[in-house]
C-alpha cells in the first residue's frame, strides 16, 4: 500500500466467551488495539512491519499467523551526487541520497544507461579520457520516478607516474607477472585478494602467517629526475591494518631505485615496523623511516596527535618530497616534517609493498599506490565561444545547430530535451524535413582532456503548415474542364 492510504487487519476466533484481543506490531503490544479488528488510516512509513493478534480466554491463549504491512512512497531526492574530478588511472565516486520505498537505482553516463549500475552509489575506476562527462541516477519505484542532476568527472591534472588499484589482473599469475616476487631466498608472493579493498573490488594482501623475511611484490615504473621545490614526488597508498591492539611488526610500502637487497635502495618506507614496540607508544602509530636519516631507524608519525593513532580499517599514507623537506601525512593529517638538510636523495623508480617479520595477528592489506608529479599545465576545460542559436522553421524544412569550442575538444553529444540524440557526435547537428514532434531545445556536450562542457539551449520551433491560396468555387457544364 502507498502511504496516506488505510489497512484494517481482522481476525476470527472461536472458544468460550469471553474472547479477548491483544494486537502486536513487530512483536510488541499496541497500545488500545485490542478488539477483533485494528485499522490503520493514512498510513506512513513508521506503519511498515509485522502484525499479529493474541486471542485469550480463560482457557488460554492462541497467537495468529503474522501479516506483513509494506508501505510504499514515491521516491524524493535528498542529496544529489556532486560534480567531481580524478586524475587519469585514478578513482571518481558519486552518491545519492533519498527517501521513498523501496527504492531502485539506476545510473546513467551522459544519458546512456551503464549496465550493472544499480546502487545509491557508483564508482569510476582508471579513469580515462573516455569516462570524462556527465553523471546522473534514476531513482525509481513502482509509485514513481526522479531524475538527479547530472554531475560532471573532470581531469584533475596529475601527473601519474604509477597508480595501481589492482583490479585490472585477472588472477594471481597476472599480478605477479607485473609486481614481482622478491626476496633474499625463495621469495614468498604477497596476495591478490577480494577480502578487503577501499572503493573497488581488489587489494593486496600481506599474509602475516608466513614465516619468510622476504614476503613482498615490487613493480618498476618510468621515474622522472631527482625530488626537487618543482618536482615534488608524492608516495601514497591506501593501508588496511587488520588490528590495532597488535604489536606491529614489519607491513610497509616502499619507495626505491631498484637497487638490492631493500636496505640500500630504499628512499622512504611507510606502515608498521617492530622497531618503536619498546618505546612509549611506539606501537600505536604508523611509522616510516628515511634512508640516511637518524641511522635509517624508523620513527612515529605521532606530530598529528591522537588524530593519528592507529585503529583497525583502512587509512591512507603519504609523503611529499622535495629537495628540502619529506613531508608525511596520516589520513590527510600532516604527522611529521623532516628537514632533507645533509642527506643524499635518490632517484627512484620502484614500489615495493609486503612485509618482513611475521606477526599471525595483524594482516595488512594494500590498494591504491601511487606516485605522482604536480602537473606540468593544469588542463583547461572547454569554452564555448559559439553557442548554436534558436531557429523557427516550417514543416519540412531543416534545421542546422552549430558549436564552436576550445581547446582540443575531443568529442561531441547533441541532445534533445537533455536526451542524448544517437550519432549526433559531430560539431553540427542536422535535422531534416521538420515536424512539428521535432520542436524542443538542442544542446551539445563538448569534451576534452580537462572534462565536459554542456552549450546553453537552442530552442526549435516548427510552424504548421499555411494554407496561402484556398481552392475557388466554380460551375461548369458537363464535359468542360474545371
Amino acid at each position: 500500500m502507498s502511504v496516506r492510504e488505510s489497512a484494517v487487519f481482522t481476525v476470527t476466533a472461536t472458544g468460550s466467551a469471553p474472547l479477548t484481543y491483544q494486537w502486536k506490531k513487530n512483536g510488541g503490544d499496541i497500545t488500545g488495539a485490542t478488539q477483533s479488528s485494528y485499522s490503520i488510516t493514512s498510513a506512513v512509513m513508521a506503519d511498515a512491519g509485522t502484525y499479529s493478534v493474541v486471542v485469550a480466554n480463560g482457557a488460554g491463549s492462541v497467537t495468529s499467523a503474522p501479516a506483513t504491512l509494506t508501505v510504499s512512497q514515491a521516491p524524493a531526492i535528498t542529496v544529489q551526487p556532486s560534480n567531481t574530478s580524478a586524475s587519469f588511472g585514478g578513482n571518481a565516486s558519486y552518491t545519492v541520497t533519498a527517501t521513498g520505498s523501496p527504492l531502485n537505482f539506476q545510473w546513467s553516463f551522459n544519458g546512456n544507461e551503464i549496465a550493472g549500475a544499480t546502487t545509491s552509489s557508483h564508482t569510476v575506476n582508471n579513469v580515462q579520457q573516455a569516462n570524462l562527462g556527465y553523471y546522473s541516477v534514476r531513482v525509481h519505484n513502482a509509485l514513481g520516478s526522479v531524475n538527479s542532476v547530472e554531475a560532471s568527472l573532470s581531469n584533475s591534472g596529475a601527473n601519474n607516474l604509477l597508480f595501481d588499484n589492482f583490479d585490472s589482473y585477472a588472477d594471481q599469475a597476472a599480478f605477479e607477472a607485473v609486481w614481482t616476487p622478491i626476496g633474499t631466498t625463495a621469495p614468498i608472493s604477497a596476495t591478490l585478494s577480494s577480502a578487503q579493498s577501499v572503493s573497488s573490488p581488489k587489494s593486496v594482501k600481506v599474509d602475516a602467517t608466513t614465516t619468510s623475511n622476504q614476503q613482498r611484490n615490487q613493480r618498476t615504473f618510468t621515474a622522472t629526475g631527482l625530488p626537487s621545490a618543482s618536482n615534488a614526488i608524492t608516495f601514497s597508498f591506501d593501508f588496511y591494518d587488520s588490528n590495532a591492539a597488535a604489536s606491529p611488526y614489519r607491513q610497509h610500502a616502499n619507495l626505491q631505485d631498484g637497487t638490492s637487497p631493500v636496505s640500500s635502495g630504499q628512499l622512504v618506507s611507510m606502515g608498521l615496523n617492530n622497531n618503536l614496540t619498546s618505546s612509549a607508544e611506539g606501537g600505536n602509530y604508523y611509522m616510516a623511516r628515511i634512508l640516511g636519516y637518524n641511522s635509517s631507524a624508523y620513527f612515529k608519525l605521532n606530530d598529528g596527535g591522537p588524530s593519528t593513532l592507529r585503529t583497525t580499517g583502512w587509512h591512507n599514507l603519504r609523503v611529499v618530497i622535495t629537495d628540502t623537506e619529506f613531508k608525511f601525512y596520516v589520513d590527510n593529517i600532516l604527522s611529521k616534517t623532516i628537514s632533507q638538510s645533509g642527506m643524499t636523495l635518490r632517484s627512484y623508480n620502484v614500489v615495493r609493498v609486503g612485509s618482513g617479520v611475521s606477526n599471525a595477528s595483524n594482516e595488512s592489506y594494500y590498494d591504491n599506490v601511487r606516485v605522482s608529479l604536480p602537473p606540468a599545465v593544469p588542463p583547461t576545460a572547454p569554452t564555448i565561444t559559439g553557442h548554436p542559436v534558436s531557429q523557427v522553421k516550417d514543416a519540412g524544412q531543416s534545421a542546422t545547430f552549430t558549436v564552436v569550442a576550445s581547446p582540443n575538444i575531443v568529442s561531441y553529444q547533441w541532445r534533445k530535451n537533455g536526451v542524448n540524440i544517437p550519432g549526433a557526435t559531430a560539431s553540427a547537428y542536422t535535422r531534416n524535413n521538420l515536424v512539428k514532434a521535432d520542436e524542443g531545445a538542442y544542446s551539445v556536450i563538448v569534451v576534452n582532456d580537462a572534462g565536459p562542457t554542456t552549450s546553453n539551449p537552442a530552442t526549435l520551433t516548427v510552424n504548421d503548415p499555411t494554407i496561402t491560396s484556398q481552392p475557388a468555387s466554380a460551375s461548369r457544364n458537363a464535359g468542360q474542364s474545371v
